[in-house]
């Protein structure tokens, strides 16, 4: 049977939880969710690999523009801006900056994210408008390995951001996109935040890739939900360490709150080893061999530098 939220709570009641009313309750689900983050943490597990296929769509740049300084509206002629353009990115006439598209209200008219940078008024010139930019899954965590499309082209690993920005502002690059990376949409929210991929260069034709990719457990909230983790008593083992683990940094208690962590983290890595044994060899290929450190204390999320 499925380990589920309702099994939590009366494994951390047994556990002297003795706040049954709404701040425990609160308290218990947010134990739930970081234990279970926490084991999907410590490996790549072929239950949380999933295949996103993301359109990169073709660059726009029939007709002329116009917008001028301090302003975000843009007016074309004989442009084909569509609703479905929020989200691209326009550059004016060969400018070193590049704007984000916010809306679009009809083949001719759009509205930037923010105002046109320029000394002066641009008046029907040539612009590009590309999408080197897509959303990734809900609840996705990590791309598997680097991507290929049909053989063809490659994005090689690009971990940070900001330079890849830095290659669209200065090297105004066109193609077949070469690199890639995953920017987080405000990385701070206590929800799991938007991911999204960026390509550089930008494409310039229709692409469809298909991304191998590891997912976050989605929350669990009722009684009747499971984890989505194997059906082998060893995994729900490990998870219980981690619920035990909370449990005790949630009352404070380091040294048996670092004691278990260190217990659950070694218990996954037993439930993983399992799960790969009894599975078929079909399954097994699935794995990715990348696995991280799993004796880091930190491996968990929120885990306190104490």
């Amino acid at each position: 049977m499925p380990y589920t939220l309702g099994d939590t709570k009366t494994f951390l009641q047994d556990h002297n939880w003795q706040d049954t009313g709404s701040p425990g309750v609160r308290k218990m689900l947010k134990i739930a969710n970081d234990a279970n983050s926490a084991l999907h943490r410590t490996g790549k597990y072929d239950f949380d690999r999933r295949f996103a296929t993301l359109v990169f769509k073709a660059p726009k740049s029939a007709g002329t523009v116009s917008v001028n300084v301090d302003a975000a509206a843009v007016t074309g002629v004989g442009t084909s801006f569509a609703a479905s353009d929020a989200g691209g990115f326009l550059r004016f006439n060969s400018e070193a900056n590049t704007y984000r598209v916010l809306s679009s209200a009809s083949s001719v008219a759009a509205t930037l994210a923010s105002n046109y940078l320029a000394a002066a008024n641009l008046a029907a010139k040539s612009y590009v408008l590309s999408f080197p930019r897509v959303a990734l899954p809900t609840y996705f965590r990590c791309l598997e390995r680097n991507v290929l499309q049909d053989g063809t082209w490659r994005l090689a690993p690009e971990k940070d951001l900001s330079n890849l920005k830095r290659l669209r502002r200065l090297e105004k690059g066109s193609g077949t996109p070469k690199i890639y990376s995953v920017e987080w949409e405000n990385p701070a929210a206590t929800t799991i935040p938007a991911p999204y991929l960026w390509v550089y260069p930008d494409p310039t034709a229709y692409q469809v890739i298909e991304v191998p990719y590891y997912t976050w457990p989605a929350p669990v909230d009722e009684d009747a939900d499971d984890f989505g983790i194997p059906d082998l008593e060893a995994a729900y083992e490990a998870l219980r360490h981690f619920q035990l683990a909370y449990l005790y940094r949630e009352n404070r208690n380091w040294s048996a709150y670092r004691e278990q962590l260190e217990i659950a983290i070694g218990a996954a890595r037993d439930a993983l080893a399992e799960f790969r044994s009894v599975t078929e060899d079909l399954q097994r290929a699935e794995f990715s061999d990348e696995v991280p450190v799993w004796n880091r204390i930190d491996a968990a999320p929120g885990v306190e530098d104490v």
